[in-house]
């Protein structure tokens, strides 16, 4: 889910900068994020549920792709 590149994490496939000031702490808050979601999406697909992660960025720039990622997924199978 997120991986150390240069002066930035990439967290889920999004660019989170880490801070300048107390970096060490920072990456290793990201880490912890990372393995806290990690473990709730693993718990929540063992019983039963699908996740849909969704950022808020992808709201406020793309509204129009998540709602039609929102329909392909959520569409009854056929």
């Amino acid at each position: 889910m997120s991986r150390l590149s240069g002066q930035s994490i990439l967290y889920q496939a999004h660019f989170v900068p880490t801070p300048k000031s107390h970096r060490k702490y920072w990456t290793e808050k990201f880490a912890r994020n990372e393995a806290n979601d990690r473990r709730h999406v693993r718990r929540l697909r063992r019983l039963g549920w699908r996740v849909i992660i969704v950022w808020e960025c992808q709201l406020e720039n793309h509204p129009d792709r998540v709602l039609t990622r929102l329909q392909k997924i959520l569409s009854p199978q056929r």
